[in-house]
């Protein structure tokens, strides 16, 4: 629903409205299930709301999202005769497909990890109380994300390419870990460079979707690559729980809990490198693609 120029701000202001949107629903769902004396009832209420917002939902699919069409009648019948598992072999197959997932999973794995377990480090390692930790966590979960939608979309737009903004984006959340973990002994400024990682991983998340026409990635083709890309990409959920928990484990069982946590923020800083290699990447295709399009034209 628009240019390439402006993917990251349109990705980025969708996210953030997306934070906005999660509260409200939160709390109108609260809100709905407080009203009744039996949960069970307010929670049946709520589901049949839930139904007729999808419903409504559906309509505006399909009365207000704009139709895409293919331009190239070729193309479309191309479409049209490929079956759906030769158009995921193909896409599996693709160096453009592998450079997002490359990318993607980098930012996911950083988002996932800092934003499940900067608050815990806040309070088990920081020493911080428990009402600073909320009030933290509510600036991380609302504000942050508001902000990092908003802003991180338009810093993205800024750069030639995505993979140099990506780049440089990795680069900000490695120089933040690594002072997250020489300035643990300075509790005030180490909170600070906290929230200043939380914003980074936000901003990646984000906008990493705005990646695909860079990566090479046609329009037509975007339905489908985003969900292989995502079956892959967004597998972290899986893995990053499973072993974090064992890094702190680890800490506990050798009296050393700091050191779990240490661990944390080394895995946090190889999936930032391994972010910056995959930016590079991008950048690279990206800038491949322009060569070969001056070349035609």
């Amino acid at each position: 629903m628009g240019s390439e120029e402006e993917q990251g701000r349109l990705y980025g202001i969708s996210e953030g409205l997306r934070g906005i949107g999660q509260t409200i629903v939160a709390t109108i769902c609260l809100f709905v299930i407080s009203g009744f004396a039996s949960m069970s009832v307010g929670f049946r209420v709520l589901l049949i709301i839930n139904a007729v917002v999808f419903i409504l939902l559906m309509f505006a699919a399909i009365f207000v999202i704009p139709e895409d069409k293919i331009e190239n009648n070729e193309n479309k019948e191309k479409a049209k005769s490929d079956s759906i598992i030769t158009i995921v072999i193909t896409s599996l197959t693709s160096s453009s497909i592998w450079i997002c997932i490359f990318v993607i999973m980098s930012g996911y794995t950083l988002w996932c990890t800092a934003n499940g377990y900067i608050g815990t480090y806040c309070t088990r390692v920081l020493g911080i109380s428990a009402n600073l930790s909320s009030t933290l966590s509510i600036v991380r979960s609302y504000v942050i994300v508001f902000l990092a939608g908003f802003t991180g979309g338009f810093i993205i737009d800024k750069f030639k390419t995505k993979g140099q903004g990506m780049m440089l984006v990795f680069l900000a959340g490695a120089i933040s870990i690594v002072a997250v973990l020489f300035t643990s002994k300075v509790t005030a400024i180490c909170i600070i460079i906290t929230i200043v990682l939380a914003y980074i991983v936000n901003v990646l998340k984000s906008t990493y979707w705005s990646i695909l026409g860079d990566a090479g990635i046609p329009v037509e083709s975007t339905g489908m690559a985003t969900g292989i890309i995502s079956l892959i990409a967004l597998t972290p959920d899986m893995y990053v729980p499973i072993i974090i928990s064992r890094f702190i484990s680890y800490g506990e069982s050798i009296g050393n809990l700091k050191l779990g946590f240490d661990f944390m923020l080394i895995w946090l800083l190889v999936w930032s490198v391994l972010g910056i290699f995959s930016g590079v990447i991008l950048k690279r295709r990206k800038e491949k693609i322009m060569r070969e399009k001056n070349e035609i034209t």
